[in-house]
């Protein structure tokens, strides 16, 4: 009895969390800008391409059982349904557990080159959209922990990347100090293309057993994906301010 009654007690402890997010940041946009504004955004910046990390034989960073992969495919898709129901057009690189890679390509270094490259052609080729490329760190040291988002080189890359950074800080991670970081174009080359606003969230280290845990919860990462929403409809709000 004891076990159901707790079970009973957490679950309405993890909607409220998600509520109290949701309502803070809203109030943020109501403070920030009309809501005319907000609408306005939607319509000047509706399609959003949507990249989850690795996926197929590539599963990128792996801790155990645990597979980037799987946890990049499930924030970008708790993401995408977010910002559909916020009235957005959102093309996702993948929504399933497979590489994207050209039939062609004979050897796994050639996939993976592969499936890069045909994830920035479906970015490259919506020049409207903005770009949010999801995935999960890992270090050699345990105690490195925290999301960090990189930016591109297209116009209004840095702003996305500072908005999420601070939203996440805020209302997530308060221990997070990180800083945003402009991308390496020879590590991110998703993100670092002059053709449209990018930004890659690092949403924290599967190498730190704390952030570990919590990206493996489904409400944590549900948490994540409004956070990553709401952060897009404030981008919106403001560039359709200026």
């Amino acid at each position: 009895m004891k076990a159901i009654s707790l079970r009973r007690a957490i679950l309405p402890t993890a909607v409220m969390v998600t509520l109290v997010i949701l309502l803070a940041l809203w109030m943020r946009l109501e403070q920030s800008v009309s809501r005319s504004v907000s609408s306005a955004a939607v319509e000047n910046k509706s399609v959003v391409v949507l990249d989850a990390g690795h996926g197929g034989m590539d599963g990128g960073a792996t801790v155990g059982s645990i597979r980037e992969s799987d946890i990049n495919l499930a924030i970008a898709k708790d993401t995408r349904d977010f910002l559909t129901l916020m009235g957005y057009h959102i093309i996702m690189t993948r929504d399933g557990d497979y590489s994207i890679h050209d039939s062609s390509a004979s050897t796994i270094r050639k996939q993976k080159r592969s499936d890069l490259e045909n994830r920035l052609q479906i970015m490259r080729s919506t020049p409207e959209a903005v770009c949010v490329s999801i995935h999960q760190n890992h270090f050699s040291q345990s105690y490195v922990h925290g999301a960090q988002v990189f930016y591109g080189a297209a116009a209004g890359s840095e702003e996305l990347a500072e908005t999420i950074q601070e939203n996440i800080a805020a209302y997530l991670q308060t221990d997070n100090e990180r800083k945003i970081k402009q991308a390496d174009s020879s590590l991110f080359i998703l993100i670092n293309n002059d053709s449209n606003p990018s930004v890659m969230v690092e949403c924290g280290f599967l190498s730190n057993p704390g952030d570990a845990a919590n990206l493996r919860d489904s409400g944590y990462q549900r948490g994540l994906a409004y956070l990553i929403g709401c952060s897009l409809i404030e981008y919106g709000a403001a560039a359709a301010a200026q």
